[in-house]
C-alpha cells in the first residue's frame, strides 16, 4: 500500500477548500468516485522537484527511495485545494451564477487518509508561487502513476473514496440561487450528515489551523512525516 507523504508546512487539522460542478459533486456522493486530472508537462518538474523534497525529509523507510520515473503528458495525477485564511473562504475564480460551483471542504489529515490510490504514494505539498503554477490554488495533491495516469484521457482518473471520511462540510457562493441552495442540502444530506451553507454564514473552519497557525505548529511538532494510507486499493 501507498504512502502519504505531507509538507512540513501543513499539519492534519488545517482545514482545505476545493470548488465541484454539482455534476462531480453528484457522482463523489452516490459512487464515492473522485477525479484525478492529469497534470501538463509545464507542471511536471515543479510537481517532481516537489515529490522528491517530501522525501528527503522524511529520511527514513521507503521514502528514501527515489520517486518513481514518469513519462508522458498524463504521468502524474494532479488535484488542486484552497488553504482557508482562518474564518476567511477563498474566492471562487470565474464564478457564473448560472452555473454553480459547490465548495467542499476536507482537512490535509483526511486527504492522505481518504483518497485510495492503491500502492501509489500520494504527496501533499503547497505550491511554489515563483513557478508554473503560480496562478493555481495553494496546495497540490498529487501521485506519480506513469502509465495508469496515461489510461485516464482527458476526462481525468476517477479514484476510490472514503467520502465519509473525506467530506467534512458543503460550502455555498453567497449569491447562489435559494433553489439550488436547497437542492444541495437535500442532495448532501441524503449521503452525508454534515453542514451545507454559504461562504458568509458557514463556521466549518472554526477550530482548524490558518496558515500561519500551521507554520508555527509545524515548527514546534518536528520534521515532516510519512504516513501509511488507509484508503481502500482502488
Amino acid at each position: 500500500m501507498g504512502h502519504a507523504y505531507i509538507s512540513s508546512r501543513l499539519v492534519p487539522q488545517q482545514a482545505l477548500l476545493q470548488y465541484l460542478s454539482f455534476h462531480d459533486l453528484v457522482a463523489l456522493l452516490k459512487f464515492s468516485q473522485y477525479m484525478f486530472a492529469p497534470a501538463d508537462r509545464a507542471q511536471h518538474k515543479a510537481l517532481l522537484c516537489a515529490a522528491r523534497k517530501l522525501r528527503r525529509q522524511t529520511g527514513s523507510g521507503p521514502s528514501c527511495a527515489s520517486p518513481p520515473r514518469v513519462s508522458g503528458q498524463r504521468g502524474i495525477a494532479l488535484q488542486w485545494w484552497a488553504l482557508t485564511h482562518g474564518r476567511c473562504w477563498p474566492t471562487l475564480p470565474g464564478h457564473d451564477q448560472q452555473a454553480p460551483q459547490v465548495g467542499i471542504v476536507s482537512t490535509v489529515g483526511t486527504l492522505a487518509d481518504a483518497l485510495s490510490l492503491g500502492n501509489h504514494d500520494l504527496y501533499i505539498s503547497e505550491v511554489d508561487r515563483s513557478d508554473a503554477m503560480a496562478a493555481r490554488p495553494g496546495i497540490a495533491v498529487f501521485s506519480l502513476l506513469g502509465n495508469a495516469a496515461s489510461r485516464a484521457g482527458d476526462s481525468g482518473l476517477p479514484v476510490l473514496v472514503d467520502t465519509r471520511e473525506l467530506v467534512t462540510g458543503i460550502v455555498l457562493p453567497d449569491d447562489t440561487p435559494p433553489r439550488f441552495q436547497a437542492l444541495v442540502r437535500k442532495v448532501v444530506q441524503e449521503h452525508l450528515w454534515i453542514p451545507v451553507d454559504t461562504l458568509a454564514r458557514s463556521s466549518l473552519t472554526e477550530g482548524c489551523l490558518d496558515p500561519g497557525e500551521a507554520v508555527s505548529h509545524c515548527m514546534a511538532a518536528g520534521p515532516v512525516r510519512a504516513t501509511s494510507s488507509r484508503a481502500r486499493a482502488g
